[in-house]
């Protein structure tokens, strides 16, 4: 069983949540902007599949950047960090 850097065992289980919430949350910003996903994603100068394919598991932080810049999102509540949005 891995660990964090706290000390604190963590499960695969626990890392796919996390990661599926992480996209869950990009797609609530993406309803929300008033843009396609094509829109988003041609704005931030990058390949659509980021958001749409399975290359979106390898989001950089650059591209993270990126698609905040273009969205006004909240990079530490995509991250999961803040617990709202605002």
């Amino acid at each position: 069983m891995e660990e964090d850097a706290h000390g604190n065992e963590v499960g695969m289980m626990k890392i796919k949540g996390y990661v599926e919430g992480f996209w869950d949350r990009v797609n609530v910003v993406c309803a929300r902007s008033g843009m396609s996903k094509q829109e988003i994603t041609r704005r931030m100068g990058v390949n659509r599949k980021l958001l749409y394919g399975s290359d979106r598991a390898n989001i950089s932080s650059l591209y993270l950047a990126r698609f905040c810049a273009v969205t006004g999102a909240d990079a530490n509540w995509i991250l999961g960090l803040k617990g709202s949005k605002s």
